[in-house]
């Protein structure tokens, strides 16, 4: 498995600056919350408490993370990204994911802040580059995530940004925010995720084209689908071509990928809308209960049944 760490900041002005960080999103947000949202918009902030003592299976989609303090551990596809204070996380397409938190504790949690992917902000900062230099580098890796670390620059924007979040004037956000977050933007494209995110906005490249198949089956995984045909019809691609290209984007052939929205979304409906599990199985694409319960288990370490008695208890 290929394993990407983060380094630890050890500049005292990166450290200051994320300690004032820190305490700006403890402030707002005192009590722990997996994700909370603010008075920006696109803008969350999380504050996690507890380490998981096993790996919590998930679909990250596409966001930003700034992670201000803390360790997590991220399992997507055959690699593994382990990152903490100082790093910043893209999520280009929704990735099927699992991960571990650690190094945390009541005095000690972990801090993030998270943003949205603004699409329109993209595309007018890399026009506005391509215009000037229209060789851009981009990279040959087709990973849908990237991890990289927080420059100076882009801290001192989300100083600004959390500044602004915890003001009462309206006005001021609603002009100013919009400026900050190209500010944003602007320092991801140019540090090392950008040519990673250059490659998913390139329209004739190959990223593009899973990404263009990611979202279709996100609003289709309930319906059966012709694997070939997507290839053909959506991406524009030969079938073995489409299925290498998909499994190095995301870590998964197309059938695993679409099997793992409906799993997740199953389990939303079991444990949040305590739906019963044949109904969840059925609505998610299911024909088979028992391939349903068998699919569960094998991804979430507990069987549908057990997981709906919980929630109840819950």
């Amino acid at each position: 498995m290929f394993t990407n760490r983060t380094p630890m900041p050890t500049d005292p002005a990166i450290v200051r600056r994320l300690d004032m960080l820190c305490a700006r999103v403890l402030a707002r947000l005192p009590q722990p919350a997996s994700r909370a949202s603010t008075t920006i918009d696109q803008m969350s902030y999380s504050h996690i408490v507890q380490e998981t003592t096993a790996r919590v299976n998930c679909f990250y989609e596409p966001c930003i993370v700034c992670v201000l303090q803390g360790n997590k551990k991220s399992l997507v596809g055959d690699r593994e990204f382990d990152y903490g204070r100082g790093a910043s996380l893209y999520v280009a397409v929704d990735m099927p994911s699992s991960y571990y938190i650690y190094n945390v504790s009541k005095e000690h949690p972990f801090l993030t802040i998270s943003f949205d992917i603004n699409n329109e902000i993209i595309s007018h900062i890399l026009n506005e580059l391509l215009a000037a230099t229209p060789n851009l580098p981009t990279t040959s890796g087709d990973y849908g995530l990237s991890v990289d670390v927080m420059s100076p620059h882009l801290l001192d924007v989300l100083l600004q940004l959390t500044a602004l979040e915890s003001t009462d004037d309206a006005n001021a956000k609603r002009i100013l925010a919009p400026a900050l977050l190209t500010q944003l933007y602007y320092y991801l494209i140019t540090s090392q995720h950008g040519p990673y995110i250059r490659n998913f906005f390139n329209k004739g490249s190959s990223r593009a084209a899973i990404y263009r198949v990611i979202n279709h089956l996100k609003r289709h995984f309930t319906e059966e689908e012709d694997i070939e045909g997507l290839a053909q019809n959506i991406a524009y691609m030969q079938p073995s071509t489409f299925f290498k290209h998909f499994k190095h984007v995301t870590g998964l052939s197309p059938l695993q990928y679409k099997k793992r929205l409906r799993l997740i979304e199953a389990k939303k409906l079991i444990e949040i809308e305590h739906l019963p599990v044949s109904q969840s199985a059925y609505k998610v694409g299911y024909d088979s209960l028992s391939q349903f319960s068998r699919d569960f288990k094998r991804l979430f370490e507990i069987s549908p049944s057990d997981l709906g008695k919980h929630a109840l208890i819950v």
